[in-house]
């Protein structure tokens, strides 16, 4: 079974399904987009490395370091008027360049001092950002979580509800538009080098960043964490976006992903809920650079969670400092009723095993079974994993273990998930 990109472009006119709620400029120019509707997000591609936003003082709830700040910094406007993003940022020690990373956060988060910390101590200029017109203060009345301030956009509306809305005012489009704002504001920093800016998200920051890199496919790294793209394949609550043509035809991330020629890391776990390993497995054959995967058992899925995983930050080292991942995979076969996967990785991995699933459905619903894999030295630096497959595995995938990273091969199922 070998992961398949099937990027299913349901032939609606995309000109048929937007003109209704695209603006009458905008559409004259998407009369003759292709598929992929990149003519009508064009305005958010066109942003990178075009306008830094401008920036006021801001004040943090959470404890902030000596090297960090709270900021608001202008966002896309929003209904005629101008919009403002609550974002706390770090800088590491020195005169730099350093290399920088934009932090964006999933459903019910905030931009997060915590995040920030992590990412300044591995040596990166970072920036957390709040997408919904929050700050990081928690909210004392109503059903908010955090309060909010006086420059704020669209917040989300559940899963793309707000589809019926002009693009332009559209969830989704203010958030993409915050984060390439965001790294504007990293690249003109002096202590940045502009040429080395990274995005992670969690969750639906995860499907920020996947739908973000194939817009403006600059960034010098990429990690989605859980989230990505083909939603509409899942068998859950984003099942809802099969009767929502607006998502397939335009916001589908995997229509644009092979712009992205850089590395990219995906972490997800095989008991996530919320965003399918199949899923998963079809954005990042989508892309075009190398892509790194990290699967780990366990995980649970939160921002701490995603946050707290090693291999975000050696990846976005290993890609800055030395061009690539620590560890990619070069190959997964079955052969001989064995599952085996071959990788490449600048640190040996010391153990290994292969997980895998009779049942189908969700992944995050089935039950996964671990089986120790052999690790085989085939040559300086490469690596190869296997281990018995049951006949009965409807998908799998394996792991190798360099001390507490985690490496792992693409997901393998079906063409038929």
């Amino acid at each position: 079974m070998k992961a398949a990109v099937e990027l299913d472009r349901r032939r609606v006119s995309l000109l048929a399904l937007v003109a209704a709620i695209l603006p009458g400029a905008a559409l004259a120019r998407v009369a003759n987009a292709p598929d992929d509707g990149f003519a009508a997000l064009s305005p958010l591609a066109d942003l990178y490395g075009a306008t830094v936003p401008q920036t006021w003082p801001g004040e943090a709830a959470a404890r902030l370091d000596p090297t960090m700040d709270a900021l608001f910094f202008a966002g896309l406007a929003y209904q005629g008027r101008q919009t403002r993003h609550f974002a706390i940022r770090g800088r590491p020690p020195g005169q730099g360049p350093h290399p920088a990373i934009v932090l964006v956060h999933g459903g019910g988060g905030t931009a997060y001092a915590e995040w920030v910390r992590r990412w300044v101590a591995a040596g990166f200029v970072a920036i957390s950002i709040a997408l919904e017109g929050q700050t990081d203060t928690p909210a004392r009345v109503g059903g908010a979580r955090w309060s909010g301030h006086d420059f704020s956009g669209p917040a989300r509306r559940g899963i793309y509800g707000d589809f019926e809305q002009p693009i332009a005012e559209q969830w989704m489009y203010h958030a993409v538009g915050a984060a390439i704002l965001a790294a504007n504001l990293l690249r003109a920093d002096p202590l940045v080098d502009p040429a080395r800016v990274g995005l992670c998200g969690i969750s639906w920051g995860g499907v920020i960043a996947a739908t973000t890199i194939g817009l403006a496919p600059d960034f010098a790294f990429a990690v989605p964490i859980y989230g990505g793209g083909f939603l509409d394949r899942q068998d859950n609550q984003y099942s809802v976006l099969r009767q929502r043509p607006l998502y397939s035809t335009l916001w589908e991330p995997g229509l644009r992903l092979a712009r992205y020629r850089n590395p990219s890391l995906w972490i997800s776990w095989p008991g996530d809920q919320h965003f399918s390993l199949d899923s998963q497995a079809r954005s990042y054959a989508a892309v075009s650079g190398a892509h790194a995967v990290s699967l780990r058992p366990g995980m649970t899925h939160n921002h701490p969670a995603g946050w707290s995983a090693p291999e975000a930050y050696a990846f976005a080292r290993s890609v800055v400092d030395r061009g690539g991942p620590w560890a990619v995979m070069t190959d997964a076969v079955v052969r001989n009723g064995r599952a085996e996967a071959s990788f490449f990785s600048a640190q040996p991995p010391s153990a290994g095993e292969l997980l895998w699933t009779p049942e189908r459905g969700h992944t995050g619903t089935r039950n996964w079974t671990p089986v120790a894999a052999q690790v085989t030295l085939e040559r300086e630096g490469h690596y190869r994993l296997a281990a018995r497959l049951p006949d009965e595995a409807q998908g799998w995938f394996i792991n190798a273990r360099a001390g507490d990273l985690i490496a792992s091969s693409d997901y393998q199922f079906s063409s038929s998930e």
